[in-house]
Formats: C-alpha cells, sequence, structure tokens
C-alpha cells in the first residue's frame, strides 16, 4: 500500500516494478493507492504507508511491514518464511526501525544543491558580529511524517553527534530539525528550494547564511545506517573545508 504524496512510496514503485518482471508467474506483487483504492486498500487494516503485506497462496497474512523496503529485504523475508527467492544483483541489508510514526508526506526529493542564500537570514545562534563561521545540519520535514522520514532525522542526528563531537561542543557545528509548517518557518520552504523533506548543511558566517548545500543522497541510503553515517560524515566535513578555504586570505585575493 502507498499513496502518490509520500517520498518513500515513490521510492517502493521501481523496487515493486523491478519484482513484478523479474518473478512473473512465482510471485505476485500488486501495488494498492490507498488513495485511489480505498475499498480495496481498507480491507488490509493499513495504518501507515508504504505498507508491505505478505500473503500465502490462500490469502493468509504471514507478515507486515511498515516504512520502506528494499528487494533485497523483501526477498530475504520471503525467504525467511520459507519461500525461496534470491537478488542475484545485490545482497541484503540491514532494515531501519522507525517508530511514532504517522502517515502521508510530500513530494520527489530535489536534486543535489548547492547555493548562496536568499533575501531571509537563517535565524542567529548566538555567532553574530564574532567574525566566526558556523555549520548547521537542519533536517526540514512537515507535520506529517512516515517512517522514513523519522528513521533519516534520527540517523541524521546520531551522524552529527557521533562524527563530530568536538565542533559540538564548540559550537561550530549544530544539528537542528526544523518542521516548516509551523508559523515562521515558511520562508525556509523558498530559502532552500525545498521540495520534500531534506538534510540541509548551512554556513553562517557572523550570524547570517553565507551559503547552502542540499544532501538529497540520504534517501537512497537510509536503509544502510553505515552508509548514511558515512555520506553525511564526508559531505559535512567538505562543506566545512570548503567554507575555510573560502574564507582564507588566499581565497579572498583570488576574487
Amino acid at each position: 500500500m502507498g499513496a502518490g504524496k509520500c517520498t518513500a512510496c515513490r521510492q517502493m514503485k521501481p523496487i515493486i516494478e523491478e519484482l513484478q518482471k523479474e518473478y512473473a508467474g512465482r510471485l505476485q506483487v500488486d501495488s494498492i493507492d490507498v488513495v485511489d483504492q480505498r475499498d480495496e486498500a481498507a480491507q488490509f487494516n493499513w495504518k501507515l504507508i508504504p505498507c508491505q503485506v505478505f500473503l500465502d497462496a490462500d490469502g493468509k497474512e504471514l507478515w507486515r511491514h511498515e516504512g520502506l523496503m528494499s528487494k533485497a529485504n523483501i526477498l530475504a523475508k520471503w525467504n525467511e518464511l520459507g519461500f525461496k527467492f534470491t537478488d542475484s544483483k545485490r545482497p541484503s541489508s540491514t532494515q531501519p526501525t522507525a517508530s511514532n510514526n504517522i502517515q502521508l508526506e510530500d513530494s520527489p526529493v530535489a536534486s543535489d544543491q548547492t547555493s548562496q542564500p536568499s533575501d531571509h537570514d537563517v535565524v542567529d545562534l548566538g555567532n553574530e558580529g564574532t567574525g566566526h563561521a558556523k555549520v548547521i545540519a537542519y533536517y526540514f520535514h512537515r507535520t506529517q511524517r512516515c517512517p522514513t522520514c523519522l528513521t533519516i532525522e534520527e540517523y541524521a542526528k546520531q551522524s552529527i553527534e557521533e562524527g563530530f563531537k568536538d565542533e559540538l561542543a564548540d559550537g561550530l557545528i549544530e544539528y537542528k530539525p526544523v518542521n516548516i509548517e509551523k508559523p515562521g518557518n515558511e520562508h525556509f520552504e523558498e530559502d532552500y528550494n525545498l521540495t520534500a523533506q531534506a538534510l540541509v548543511l548551512v554556513r553562517l558566517q557572523d550570524g547570517k547564511a553565507a551559503d547552502w548545500r542540499n544532501l538529497p543522497k540520504v534517501w537512497e541510503v537510509v536503509e544502510d545506517y553505515g552508509a548514511f553515517t558515512q555520506y553525511v560524515e564526508s559531505e559535512v566535513t567538505r562543506f566545512v573545508a570548503d567554507g575555510k578555504s573560502a574564507s582564507s586570505p588566499e581565497s579572498s585575493n583570488a576574487q
């Protein structure tokens, strides 16, 4: 079960299509839109999407899962249930866990973006007038959340806290989740070209945004915590280094 307004559901679409093609005649894989096919979806008593329900040949439910699920993990679960399927293209990965989930989210993730700030300044967090640069890792989200969105928020928080302990203690890096639907936060959507939940690095100089970078690949690596952490830590490190290079005397003179 899924819906067109759910980012994680759209990421499930190519997985479903691939399973339908590769296992035709052996495995029946159906996709149900909970908005357009309400009656059909209702019989499964779903609560969160995306939701995968595993049925045997008689229609008996064997297992269900809520949240993004990779092809490898789907096949691994079938194997665990006693139905032997293999995926020759990629190994199985660890499925992330999320809790306290709600239902629908919005549009697809935008492409990787780095840009200069808009006219809206980021909130001053105490460095104004100091001449010091500070990096904020924002996780922008909406009020309604899906399991994958919540997992990304938790993984991003852990990646920052575990990888940049000294910088956090010195106030040079901060992690900050922001609900862009709360009053006063609407401008972030235009500031950073947000089309969906996003992890965005913002560099403050004297309390104002100097530049920013969107990290869209968090959606691609969310099922592998190690790959997720490596991606976030390398991007933050590179973003910090780019800021130091840009603020160096040599860089200033070169302009």
